[in-house]
């Protein structure tokens, strides 16, 4: 763009995306309501910039079951799982794991307090470990549990 032009520019939303803006030249735009498309119309200048936020936090979600209370752990667009490796080995394997990345979130199962380790569906069950994608008997977080201290990430070095 090499001169001032009046145009709308028009961001899908994800409906996972609670909390997600748009800042341009200081000024947040927020989706409102149930509108998936978030349209920020203005005279754009060569060199303007879109600063987005998509909030990542660990979400449950039941896994669509009727006859059963299973829930799934989601990241964004992400489904998390738990693999038998990563409890082994108190975090990412030394050697021979091709993810990076192992999630912590921590909530009530059957009533007591427990850390998942969680990594991306893809990563899970390397080896042929056994994995787990559905969880039973697990509790709505609280709000404090939803707070960045419940949700740690640890990066293989």
């Amino acid at each position: 763009m090499e001169e001032t032009a009046l145009f709308p520019l028009v961001l899908r939303v994800p409906a996972w995306a609670e909390g997600f803006e748009a800042t341009v030249d200081g000024k947040v735009y927020s989706p409102s309501g149930r509108n998936r498309l978030l349209k920020i119309k203005r005279e754009w200048s060569p060199g303007d910039t879109v600063q987005v936020k998509i909030p990542l936090d660990i979400r449950i979600v039941p896994d669509g079951d009727k006859d059963t209370k299973s829930v799934v752990f989601v990241r964004g667009p992400q489904v998390l799982a738990t693999s038998a490796e990563i409890e082994a080995n108190g975090g990412i394997p030394a050697s021979g794991w091709w993810g990076d990345t192992v999630y912590s979130c921590t909530v009530k199962q059957n009533g007591v307090e427990k850390a998942f380790q969680l990594v991306n569906f893809a990563d899970a069950g390397q080896n042929k470990q056994p994995y787990a994608v559905v969880h039973e008997g697990i509790e709505e977080k609280s709000e404090k549990e939803t707070s960045e201290d419940s949700q740690k990430e640890e990066h293989k070095k």
